[in-house]
C-alpha cells in the first residue's frame, strides 16, 4: 500500500488517525521491544507477552501510516521536523544504526512478523567482535521484506555535495561557472605568457605547438560537456536506467526493479517532489502499456496504480493541492494514469474547485478518466454519499453519457431538490428519448427551479411532442400562482415549440377578453406579449401592435419591449 509519509495537514491536531501519532507510538514500540529483549531471554514467558503486545502496536501503527519512513540520527529518529528519541546512551537503536552508517530506515506492514528478526540482529550488532560482520552484512544477511534501510560508505561520511557554492573554513568550493571561468582565465594567461612559472614550465610554447593541445572550439565543446554534467539531474538519470533495464530483464529482475520503483513513489510524495513521481507514473504506465512485463510483473504494477488511485493517497495529494503544494503542471500527466477508483475521490474534487488552473486541470483529468471508464462512472450515481453523486450527474451532463440517461431519470425522484435539478440539467444534454420523457415528466416537480429548467430544456431541444403538455399547463390554473420567472419560460418554450401556430392563444392571451368582459391577469398578459416577440412572425407582431395602447403599464411595457426584440430571459 502506497502512502505519503507526514503530509498530513497541521490543522488534523494529532487525532487517532495522525500519521505522526502513528509514527510516535511505532518508534516508542520498537524501542521498547529491542529493551525488553536485552533483559529477558527470547524464552522467557514476560518477553513473549511483551513482544505479543508491542508486535499489535506496531501492526496498528503501520496499517494507519501505511508506510513509515524516518531518517537516522545518533539521538533518535526523525519523521519530518519531530525527533523520536530512543533513549539515551550507546545502546539505543538509533545510535547502533547511525554508527553502522545506516541514515534511513523505511517500515512496511508485515514488519510485525519479523519483528524478532529485527531484534536478534540489533542484539548481534551490540555484543559483536570489533573485527566480526558489521550490522548493515547482518541486516543483508536477513533479507528482510518489509524493512529498507539506506546507508553512507564511511569514506564518504563527511564529504559535503553543495547544490550550490558553499564556504568552509580553509577551502572554498566554486560552482560549475566559476570553473569554467578560472579555466579560461588560465588558459588566457598561458596563451599571453603571464603564466606562472610552474605553469609556464607544465605548458610552455612547445607544448602548445604538439598535436594534443586544446584549440578554442575544443575547449568550448569541453567546458559545454562539463556543464551538461555539473546540471545533470542524478536522479532522473538513475530512473531512467532503471526502466531501460526493466525493458530487457529477466522476470526475477523485472520484480526488483518494480520493488525499488514503488518504494521511491511514496518517499517522492511525501517529499512534494510531483515531478519526479510523475516521472516515474509516467514511465511505468507506457512500460505497462507495452507488454514486455511478465504476467506476474505487469499484475504488480497494476496493483500500484489502483493503490495510487485509493482514496487515501489520492486525497492527500488534493489536500496539497488545496493549499498550493502542488505545481498545477504535473497534474495531467499524474492524473492520466489513474484506475477508475480514483474517480469518486476526483468528482468530489471538482465539486469543491470551482474556479482556477488547478480546477481546469483536475475536470480535464477527471472527464478523460471518466471516459476510459463509462460503466463506472454510471455506478456511481448509486453511491450512498450526495457529493458523489451529484458530481457524477454534472460530469454525465458535461460528457453527454447517453448510456446513463435511466439513471438520471430515477434520480428524478430523488428527495434532494438540488440533486433532481443537476439531474435535469444532465439530461438536455443527452438527446435521448428516456432524456425528454425524464425532462416532462420534471415538468410537474414540486421545486420551481427543476420545473423551470425542465421546459426551458424542452424547448432548447426543440422537441415538438412537450408543446401540447406546456399548452396545457398555461391553459390551467396552476400556472397563475407561480412567479413571474416560472411564467415567463412556460410562455417562452410555448412560443419557440409552436411558432406561428402558437400565436392564437397567445393573441387571445394578450388581447382577449373573457366572460362579462374580464381580461386575463396583466403578468399572463405580458407573458403572452414576451412570447409573441420570441415569435417574430407578421401575424405576432400584429397582436403585439394592437396591444401598443393598452392603459396597463405592466403589459404596455411587455408590448413596447417585444416590438422593440428587447428580450432577455428572465
Amino acid at each position: 500500500m502506497l502512502a505519503v509519509p507526514g503530509s498530513a495537514s497541521p490543522a488534523s491536531g494529532g487525532g487517532e488517525d495522525d500519521p505522526g501519532t502513528a509514527v510516535a507510538e511505532f518508534v516508542l514500540a520498537l524501542t521498547r521491544s529491542v529493551r525488553v529483549a536485552q533483559l529477558y531471554g527470547a524464552g522467557n514467558p514476560v518477553y513473549q507477552r511483551l513482544i505479543a503486545n508491542f508486535r499489535r502496536v506496531i501492526a496498528s501503527a503501520l496499517e494507519r501510516a501505511v508506510a513509515i519512513d524516518l531518517m537516522v540520527e545518533e539521538a533518535g529518529l526523525r519523521s519530518g521536523d519531530r525527533l523520536h528519541s530512543t533513549g539515551e546512551g550507546r545502546d539505543t537503536i538509533a545510535f547502533t544504526l547511525y554508527k553502522d552508517g545506516i541514515r534511513r530506515v523505511s517500515f512496511a506492514p508485515g514488519f510485525e512478523d519479523e519483528l524478532d528478526r529485527f531484534i536478534a540482529v540489533m542484539a548481534r550488532a551490540r555484543d559483536a567482535d570489533p573485527e566480526g560482520d558489521d550490522l548493515i552484512t547482518l541486516l543483508w544477511e536477513e533479507e528482510f521484506t518489509s524493512f529498507s534501510y539506506w546507508y553512507v560508505e564511511p569514506l564518504t561520511e563527511e564529504v559535503l555535495l553543495p547544490d550550490h557554492p558553499v564556504d568552509l573554513p580553509g577551502m572554498r568550493l566554486a560552482s560549475g561557472e566559476e570553473l569554467i571561468r578560472e579555466a579560461r582565465a588560465e588558459a588566457a594567461a598561458i596563451e599571453s605568457g603571464g603564466a606562472s612559472d610552474v605553469a609556464s614550465l607544465l605548458m610552455g610554447d612547445e607544448q602548445q605547438a604538439t598535436l594534443y593541445f586544446l584549440d578554442d572550439r575544443e575547449r568550448d565543446q569541453l567546458e559545454a560537456q562539463v556543464r551538461i554534467e555539473w546540471e545533470r539531474d542524478l536522479r532522473a538519470a538513475v530512473v531512467d536506467a532503471l526502466f531501460d533495464r526493466l525493458e530487457d530483464s529477466p522476470p526475477e529482475r523485472q520484480s526488483e526493479i518494480l520493488d525499488i520503483l514503488t518504494q521511491w513513489l511514496p518517499i517522492l510524495l511525501g517529499r512534494g517532489d510531483y515531478a519526479a513521481a510523475t516521472a516515474i507514473v509516467r514511465e511505468l504506465g507506457t512500460v505497462l502499456g507495452s507488454g514486455v512485463l511478465g504476467e506476474a510483473q505487469a499484475a504488480e504494477a497494476e496493483r500500484t496504480f489502483q493503490q495510487l488511485s485509493e482514496p487515501d493517497v489520492l486525497g492527500q495529494i488534493i489536500r496539497l493541492l488545496e493549499e498550493g503544494h502542488v505545481p498545477g503542471e504535473d497534474l495531467p500527466h499524474y492524473f492520466a494514469h489513474l484506475r477508475a477508483n480514483a474517480l469518486p475521490t476526483l468528482v468530489v474534487a471538482v465539486e469543491r474547485f470551482q474556479s482556477g488552473q488547478v480546477a481546469e486541470r483536475i475536470r480535464e483529468a477527471v472527464d478523460a478518466l471518466a471516459i476510459r471508464h463509462p460503466d463506472d462512472l454510471v455506478e456511481l450515481l448509486r453511491a450512498d454519499d450526495p457529493d458523489i453523486v451529484t458530481g457524477t450527474v454534472r460530469l454525465i451532463g458535461r460528457l453527454g453519457l447517453g448510456r446513463a440517461a435511466p439513471e438520471l431519470v430515477r434520480l428524478l425522484g430523488s428527495a434532494s431538490a438540488s440533486l433532481r435539478l443537476a439531474a435535469v440539467h444532465a439530461l438536455a444534454r443527452i438527446p435521448s428519448g428516456a432524456s425528454v420523457e425524464g425532462l416532462q415528466r420534471a415538468l410537474d416537480d414540486v421545486d420551481r427551479d427543476v420545473r423551470v429548467a425542465a421546459v426551458r430544456s424542452l424547448a432548447d431541444l426543440r422537441y415538438q411532442p412537450a408543446r401540447a403538455r406546456i399548452e396545457a399547463t398555461i391553459r390551467g390554473p396552476a400556472l397563475k400562482s407561480a412567479d413571474l420567472t416560472e411564467k415567463l419560460a412556460f410562455f417562452e418554450a410555448f412560443a419557440r415549440l409552436g411558432g406561428t401556430d402558437a400565436v392564437p392563444l397567445l393573441d387571445q392571451i394578450l388581447n382577449g377578453k373573457g366572460f362579462l368582459g374580464r381580461r386575463a391577469p396583466s403578468e399572463l398578459r405580458a407573458c403572452a406579449a414576451m412570447a409573441l416577440g420570441h415569435v417574430g412572425q407578421p401575424t405576432a407582431r400584429s397582436a403585439l401592435e394592437r396591444a401598443a395602447a393598452e392603459d396597463d403599464p405592466v403589459v404596455r411595457t411587455a408590448v413596447a419591449r417585444a416590438l422593440r426584440g428587447d428580450l432577455v430571459r428572465a
